[in-house]
């Protein structure tokens, strides 16, 4: 079996590789915790369903060779012995290794090993701003890389919201970035009344 035949799909492997991509990305959607509901409220119905069915694609296609390398254990053909070894090992190969769990595990890996050995965190990095927002207002721009909040060092998440503890709206913070200083009036989320400085930020790093 070349390995073509063992990757060519099927009416029986398209139904396993739907099959499990949607119980996948049933849990994703269903379990609390795992991660996308924190992205589904920026999407309407017609988008949380596209959502939906995208990732069951693109899935199927991830499970698609570890399915191959399932079913020809099952189904297993009669071969010469070298034949036979080669396919069971391109099997092997598909079902241990190219499986979303393994590539989920070996991803995890690499950002691991990236974020933490060969970078550190140095600074959030401003994506983009609410309505209203007192950041924007006060100057501050998108792509600015937040570095201190009033006199405490930002360089994580969890030290810009540490830095934010405590604060009122109202309260006026001083921020600084790579281009300078700016004073910000703190405003209150209108959605779960916590105090924030109105920007969205995401995790910068910088290399040893």
């Amino acid at each position: 079996m070349s390995l073509a035949a063992l990757l060519r799909p099927t009416k029986k492997k398209a139904a396993i590789d739907l099959a499990l991509s949607i119980v996948w990305v049933g849990l994703f959607f269903l379990v609390p915790g795992l991660g996308i509901q924190k992205e589904l409220p920026g999407f309407d119905l017609v988008g949380m369903v596209g959502v939906f069915f995208l990732n069951i694609v693109v899935l199927a296609g991830f499970f698609h060779p570890a399915v191959c390398g399932a079913l020809y254990f099952f189904e297993r053909p009669e071969t010469k012995n070298n034949k036979k070894n080669s396919d069971a090992y391109a099997s092997l190969f598909f079902l241990a290794v190219l499986n979303p769990v393994s590539l989920t595990l070996l991803y995890s890996g690499y950002v691991y090993f990236n974020n933490n050995v060969t970078s550190v965190p140095c600074g959030l990095d401003v994506t983009g701003f609410p309505a209203d927002s007192p950041a924007f207002a006060s100057g501050i721009k998108e792509g600015d890389v937040i570095t201190s909040l009033d006199g405490s060092k930002i360089d994580t998440l969890d030290s810009f919201f540490k830095a934010l503890s405590g604060k009122k709206p109202g309260d006026n913070v001083s921020v600084e970035t790579q281009r300078g200083a700016f004073a910000v009036r703190l405003m209150e989320n209108p959605e779960n009344h916590k105090t924030v400085l109105g920007v969205s930020v995401k995790q910068r790093y910088c290399r040893r």
